[in-house]
């Protein structure tokens, strides 16, 4: 009876075509040629405002290594923004870093790191960021900065494959994706081995300031900059106090 009703139902469709019609050029997608500063502005508080830059990356299944050196340099950029620009200037609680190499665009994908602040410290965070570059296209951190960035991705991976919902996600389109077979079975081992030294080459190729997207996001109306406070008597009352502030694969 169910084979009956299933040849009545599912097994009456029309054959499914192997892939579906695209428009010309719809998976012509680039990142822009050139590099650029844009500036926005919101209409919410005085005193917040976001910085975000981000460079062009390749995409994922032309070289499945090359794009997770990509995601462990993004972590190792976060690594160095948490060091800097929380810890030492406390001038953001969360700056983050990220990275996306496409599985279906060729040779497209982007890095991109950014912060919530407030306004007169978004300058500070690209000067913090052009430091952090530097460092990283020299080779002049140490292996602890790696080992930081690292050790929370393979544990990550190695927790994400002890649960049901991993195994689905990454085996659903193996039937239309075969490659994702060798992306499961490469995944940990390439991110345990990574060396510094595809790290460092990494980053002189694919942080490309020639080619870095900045984008500032400034409120509407800027926070008008204190007065130097009065001197008062004991007697006098004092003026109140101003208030202050994402592995593919």
């Amino acid at each position: 009876a169910a084979i009956k009703a299933v040849g009545a139902t599912f097994g009456a469709f029309k054959p499914r075509a192997q892939s579906l019609p695209e428009a010309a050029g719809a998976r012509e997608v680039r990142f822009p040629a050139a590099g650029r500063a844009l500036k926005f502005t919101h209409e919410g508080l005085a005193d917040q405002a976001a910085a975000y830059a981000a460079w062009p990356a390749p995409d994922f299944y032309s070289n499945m290594r090359r794009a997770r050196t990509i995601a462990l340099l993004r972590e190792m950029i976060k690594v160095r923004l948490v060091d800097e620009f929380r810890e030492a200037q406390g001038a953001t609680y969360s700056p983050s870093a990220g990275s996306w190499t496409s599985s279906a665009l060729a040779d497209f994908g982007y890095i991109y790191a950014s912060a919530e602040t407030r306004p007169g410290l978004v300058d500070g965070f690209y000067k913090t960021l052009d430091g952090i570059v530097k460092e990283l296209k020299a080779g002049t951190f140490d292996d602890d900065v790696i080992k930081r960035a690292r050790t929370p991705v393979v544990k990550s991976i190695e927790t994400d494959r002890r649960t049901n919902s991993f195994w689905i996600r990454v085996t659903e389109d193996l039937q239309r994706e075969p490659r994702g077979l060798d992306a499961i079975r490469t995944q940990l081992a390439d991110v345990e081995s990574i060396t510094k030294a595809e790290l460092v080459a990494a980053a002189n190729t694919y942080l490309d300031d020639k080619r870095r997207i900045d984008i500032r996001v400034l409120p509407e109306k800027q926070q008008a900059v204190a007065p130097a406070p009065e001197k008062h008597s004991a007697a006098e009352p004092k003026g109140r106090s101003k208030q202050v502030m994402a592995l593919q694969h």
